[in-house]
């Protein structure tokens, strides 16, 4: 399992545990990313965005040398909250980093509606910022 591909990119152990060090157990991946607290998102979103940047840099971004399995996006998708079937763009390395640094919908949903605001399910946020408006603005 550890060197199957769709797994992403091979990490030395240490490398691998980095993201985790605070947590000490599997993960209930029927909770939101982090509720159990320990793991650092920020660090993992930066390796999937590393991979991004060196895919562009090296002009082999594409599925093929940077591949992310469905099962691992679909584990990501869990994490954070969202729905399944919500499609992210660009290569799946990209859809991967995408994932990662959305906030959790649990959280923005708790946000927005404190806001007199409804949460699109398909909102993709993929910029440093995101505007969420009511329909009168």
């Amino acid at each position: 399992m550890q060197l199957e591909p769709g797994n992403g990119i091979t990490l030395c152990r240490s490398c691998h545990r980095e993201p985790h060090e605070a947590f000490n157990r599997r993960p209930d991946l029927t909770l939101p990313m982090d509720s159990e607290g320990g793991d650092n998102i920020d660090l993992a979103a930066a390796f999937f965005s590393a991979l991004c940047e060196d895919g562009k840099k090296r002009e082999l971004l594409c599925d093929e040398y940077y591949f992310v399995s469905d099962p691992a996006l679909c584990t990501f998708k869990r994490f954070q909250c969202i729905d399944l079937d919500l499609e992210f763009p660009g290569y799946r390395v990209e859809q991967a980093y995408l994932i990662w640094r959305q906030t959790s919908r649990a959280m923005l949903r708790c946000l927005v509606e404190a806001n007199g605001v409804t949460l699109s399910p398909d909102l993709i946020q993929t910029g440093p910022f995101t505007v969420i408006s009511t329909d009168s603005e």
